[in-house]
């Protein structure tokens, strides 16, 4: 891992992320405004990664990317399964990954075997529309509240 990335306070901001959505979900309707929340983790990975991102770059920890990744659970590609995280420098962090058997709730690291499963591009922006009169815009102001 870059030995320049301050990876405790990384650490500390995706730990106090992930709480703060899973208190907007429990405390302000989260999942009612977008509704990938329902079931989160699950399902909810792409959201949940792009607004971590915004988060991070805001707190001066980055520009991390959004990683979307896909696989299939069949020989003919039926069952297709989707899965997103952040990532920088070739560092993956991952606060939705326990969606998934045996993964932790947040994965802060070099890639390790389980995301080579995954058919993944490069790193994107991260897009989020911060404008509160939208549900993206919403949804940011009701997890950014709980920080």
């Amino acid at each position: 891992m870059n030995h320049t990335m301050p990876v405790d306070r990384i650490r500390s901001e995706a730990e106090r992320f992930r709480r703060a959505i899973q208190a907007a979900i429990a405390e302000a309707g989260l999942a009612d405004v977008l509704g990938d929340f329902r079931t989160f983790p699950k399902g909810s990975c792409g959201k949940a990664s792009a607004m971590l991102c915004n988060h991070l770059e805001r707190e001066g920890l980055g520009p991390w990317g959004l990683v979307s990744g896909h696989q299939s659970q069949g020989e003919s590609g039926e069952g297709l399964r989707t899965h997103a995280w952040a990532a920088l420098d070739g560092v993956a962090l991952d606060i939705t990954g326990s969606q998934f058997p045996g993964r932790p709730e947040i994965w802060l690291g070099e890639p390790d075997d389980w995301f080579t499963q995954w058919v993944a591009g490069r790193p994107n922006a991260p897009y989020w529309d911060f404008d509160p009169k939208t549900r993206l815009g919403e949804a940011w102001v009701l997890v950014s509240q709980r920080l």
